[in-house]
This record gives C-alpha cells, structure tokens and sequence, in this order.
C-alpha cells in the first residue's frame, strides 16, 4: 500500500522569502509611517493571486495616507511599484512570489508521487538564503520519509496529516530536533487535546534544550547546519 496523501486544501501559500537587508537599505529614507505603507502593499501584492495589486485595492490603501501627508510622501512608496495589466506589483517581491509558488509546486508533485525517477527530495536555503535543490535518482527515499511522518501523526494523534502545510512544517522538524524529542512533542500537544502543528513547534521551541542532553542539542545543531551547507 503507497502512502496516503490528502487533498491539498490550501488556496494560498502563507509564506514568501522576506530579506530584510534589502528591505532596510531600500527604505533608509522613508519615514516609519511610509514603511508601514510599503510593507502593507507588499502583504497585498503577496496575498493577490495575479502577484499585482488591483487598482482599486491599491488606492484605497494609498489614498488616504496621500490625503493626510501629501502627494510627495506617497510618491516615494509609489516609486517602489510598477503597473501591469493587473494593477501594482513590486518587481522584486514578484521574483520571490513565482520562486516560492515554483517550490511548493514541486513539493506538492513530488509528495504525490507524480515525478519519482528524479525528483527533487530537499529544498533548503544556505547562509546566502539561495534554494539548494539535491536530485535523487529514485523516489525511495523521499517515500521513507513521508511514511515516517504519517506514522508520527498516527501513532500520536490518531490522524493522518490533513494537508501539504503540515507535512512540509513536520519534514522542517526533523531537519532542526531529533525523532525522539518531536514524538515527545506530538505526544505532549494530544495530552494538552491541542493537535495544531504550530504547537508542537512551540513546544519544541520552549522546551527542547530542557528535554534534551548537551550532547543531543549539539548533534542537532549540527545536523540543521549541514543541511543548509554549512559545514562545521
């Protein structure tokens, strides 16, 4: 029997590549109310399924600080934007937008199976934030893995996991902890009767150097700096 992979319920990716070092150099001479504006638009730009803000959605965020501060200040966010056929967008967050929707297409291809003579098994970022992307010559490897997380799931919550979020958030921690210190707390989070994904990895965030030997906090550090290709 193959490994159960639920329907994919998500409509929208919550998450895209932040750098805050461009972020920081490209508003050094925006006052903090204009940067509260820019990073509001780019939220909207990220949020919009056409990656470009629609005219009207842009104004009615970008009018009423022109109202209050005058058309000079606005135009130093607007500098920041171009226009399509679809309305504003940031060409820089666009970047980041089409590379996070290519790697959450490919990890939703390869979880179900659909490319498993070669097929990427790992998507990490280095010390530069750039995507390694390691190929592997059969699906071996990558089934191992996501079988290990259904029986984590299983084992511990009764369920399988519900979607390509959890799995993926799961497939993270074991890349950070151990086996046994995630167990411990998949099996804490069923005692406190809360099965959310997100407070397991608070739990583990608290409480992992408390459950956790010297020697065990070192060997996973370790381990979560070679996966990014950081050798030590």
């Amino acid at each position: 029997m193959g490994f159960y992979i639920p329907e994919i319920t998500m409509s929208k990716d919550p998450a895209v590549l932040f750098y805050y070092t461009d972020f920081l150099n490209g508003t050094k001479r925006m006052t903090f109310d204009q940067k509260g504006l820019y990073i509001e638009l780019l939220c909207e730009q990220c949020d919009s399924k056409t990656g470009s803000i629609s005219n009207e959605d842009f104004h009615f965020i970008i009018d009423p600080y022109e109202a209050t501060y005058g058309d000079t200040y606005a135009l130093k966010v607007l500098s920041k934007f171009e226009v399509d056929e679809n309305g504003y967008f940031n060409s820089i967050m666009r970047t980041h937008i089409n590379k996070r929707r290519k790697y959450t297409d490919s990890r939703k291809k390869n979880l179900k199976g659909t490319n498993t003579k070669t097929h990427m098994t790992t998507h990490m970022e280095n010390e530069d934030v750039t995507v390694i992307e390691n190929k592997i010559d059969n699906g071996n490897n990558n089934k191992e893995e996501l079988t290990k997380i259904e029986k984590l799931f299983i084992s511990t919550w009764q369920r399988k996991p519900k979607n390509l979020s959890e799995i993926l958030a799961v497939e993270k921690m074991f890349l950070e902890y151990s086996e046994k210190h995630i167990i411990q707390a998949f099996r804490r989070a069923a005692e406190q009767d809360v099965l959310k994904v997100a407070y397991v990895k608070g739990i583990l965030k608290i409480h992992y150097e408390k459950m956790a030997s010297d020697k065990e906090i070192k060997e996973a550090k370790k381990k979560k700096l070679e996966s990014r290709g950081i050798k030590i």
